[in-house]
């Protein structure tokens, strides 16, 4: 795949990871940084028989106009992890929202897409082949049809429209970036997304209800272990106590405080796992409880066994 600018042709590509972004670096990658006028692109690509995918960062120091080219048929997933962006192709215009993402078989990339100045972009793609996707076995008629279908090699889109992804596949591509050889990882992705797509649960928003939800969202994550109140989250936010409420589940089908215990569950999950000399009550202090007394009905009602009993079939 080449990525290149349409008024200044080929970017200078040197192998290295911007300091600014490390924490994007995916082990193993092939890795390409262009520090340009008119913008910073940062490039990863991680491929293997089954499963490749790229992760893309744009800095835009001005409004520019970008070109991406790759060659040859591929089947396989768009997502815009961060910003919106519009992409202008043979079959027309096609504009994806922040967390939107979009399955497709095209027989080559052949795209123009914008870049507006002083924002941040991140786009994740995920190339899969026919075998891989099949011997998933996920029981999904729309995906049996689109595969009987791709014999031919033409464009043709699995959905209609862009759907906004759920937060376990957000997961999926976060976990699957730090352990790109995982094939259980890269099946986990696949899974999450058509998920989304039978729940088709998804709803459109204005693009800054949707960045004030990815806010918000980064705002729980950051620190699971404060008490934020739904009306300071909120205002954090910029919306009131009901449009966060119904907007957050609009875009991730799931309501904040939910998520938070999500969040919670996840990582009192890594920690029974990886750290053994913890007792649970400390596990719980460290996610957000009080106290075990709290913590176990609620991780048992996640998880659906007590956290010693995690811990134990586990291995741990």
């Amino acid at each position: 795949m080449t990525i290149t600018s349409t008024t200044r042709g080929q970017l200078n590509f040197v192998s290295a990871v911007p300091e600014r972004l490390g924490y994007l670096k995916i082990p193993g990658s092939q890795m390409l940084h262009a520090e340009e006028s008119f913008a910073n692109i940062f490039y990863q690509k991680y491929q293997t028989a089954d499963y490749s995918f790229w992760l893309s960062a744009y800095t835009a120091k001005e409004d520019h106009v970008m070109y991406i080219h790759r060659d040859g048929p591929m089947i396989g997933f768009k997502v815009m992890l961060k910003q919106n962006m519009r992409y202008t192709c043979e079959t027309g215009e096609i504009y994806f929202k922040q967390g939107q993402f979009l399955f497709a078989q095209v027989p080559y990339i052949d795209s123009l897409f914008s870049l507006k100045q002083g924002r941040e972009y991140f786009v994740f793609d995920m190339a899969l082949t026919v075998d891989f996707l099949r011997r998933l076995n996920l029981q999904v008629k729309s995906l049996d049809r689109f595969l009987d279908s791709t014999q031919d090699g033409k464009m043709r889109f699995l959905l209609n429209n862009t759907m906004n992804s759920s937060i376990v596949l957000l997961d999926s591509i976060e976990y699957l970036r730090h352990h790109p050889a995982d094939r259980q990882a890269a099946a986990k992705v696949v899974e999450a997304l058509f998920s989304t797509v039978t729940e088709g649960k998804s709803q459109d928003l204005p693009e800054y209800k949707i960045e004030r939800m990815y806010e918000a969202r980064e705002i729980i994550r950051f620190d699971i272990t404060r008490h934020i109140t739904i009306p300071n989250l909120a205002h954090m936010v910029g919306t009131n106590s009901r449009d966060l409420k119904t907007d957050f589940v609009k875009v991730f089908s799931i309501p904040p405080g939910q998520y938070l215990q999500y969040e919670r569950m996840k990582a009192a999950k890594q920690l029974l796992l990886n750290e053994p000399d913890l007792t649970v009550n400390e596990i719980a202090v460290r996610v957000g409880f009080k106290n075990s007394a709290a913590f176990d009905p609620a991780f048992k009602d996640n998880v659906g066994t007590t956290p010693s009993e995690f811990r134990r079939s586990n291995g741990a």
